[in-house]
């Protein structure tokens, strides 16, 4: 497994200043010269990697300033993140996730243009904190979860993942146009290559159903609430208690 760091001119700088140092000492010690070595092959390995990450198209956003909010996770500004892309791995890229068109965009340093990354070379990717991995599902046998990005909360035997998408609305008005972008949160709980859409505890014991006195009895002890404002934390709770049951 290859792991990049996105901005490959520190080492360009490090070989140079080797280079310089090499012309004016006779002799360079045998330590000096591996490491130049080393960050030569790193640096030549950075920039051949780079083409993988820049191999997206153009992404334009053109916000309409009667509309509210935005289409972008957490920030609307880039933020460094990390991704597995193509067969390798990023860190330290500036990015964007597109909650909107469900699309991940990355800002290289070397171009003037942001650029959408394609999808399905995207495995997984981290930003804010939240890991989100890539699904590829059958929409027709469950049309419910579709194959995209989901945010992992919790990983083990049973996986609890959160869609998170953002549609925009937009409607005329005696004043001119409005709009806005609502926030949907769509829980889904993996099991082997099954997924099931859950928000409740009674989703979780149908699907575990021989854990079933173990999961309620854990979510009295711990006053789980699966209203809006508790679920994804009573959620998580409940999904990695199971975890433990089965391990």
């Amino acid at each position: 497994m290859k792991t990049l760091v996105y901005y490959p001119l520190l080492l360009l700088l490090s070989i140079r200043i080797h280079t310089a140092k090499a012309q004016v000492v006779a002799r360079v010690d045998s330590s000096e010269q591996a490491a130049v070595t080393v960050a030569a092959q790193r640096y030549y390995a950075a920039t051949q990697a780079d083409s993988h990450l820049l191999n997206g198209t153009e992404y334009v956003s053109r916000p309409k300033p009667y509309v509210q909010g935005s289409p972008f996770f957490l920030l609307p500004s880039p933020q460094p993140g990390s991704l597995r892309y193509d067969g390798f791995d990023f860190v330290a890229v500036p990015m964007l996730y597109d909650c909107h068109l469900d699309r991940v965009v990355v800002l290289p340093p070397s171009r003037a243009i942001a650029l959408q990354l394609v999808p399905e070379k995207v495995a997984s990717f981290t930003l804010g904190g939240h890991h989100f991995v890539r699904l590829t599902t059958d929409s027709v046998a469950n049309p419910q979860v579709r194959t995209g990005f989901y945010d992992l909360l919790v990983d083990g035997p049973a996986r609890l993942l959160a869609r998170r998408t953002r549609k925009l609305s937009e409607r005329p008005t005696q004043f001119g146009m409005e709009g806005y972008y609502d926030e949907t949160i769509r829980y889904v709980l993996q099991r082997d290559t099954d997924y099931y859409v859950v928000s409740r505890l009674r989703d979780i014991t149908a699907i575990f159903p021989t854990k079933k006195a173990d999961l309620q009895r854990f979510a009295r002890s711990r006053h789980l609430s699966f209203r809006e404002e508790g679920r994804a934390a009573s959620l998580t709770a409940l999904v990695a208690y199971y975890n433990t049951l089965v391990r």
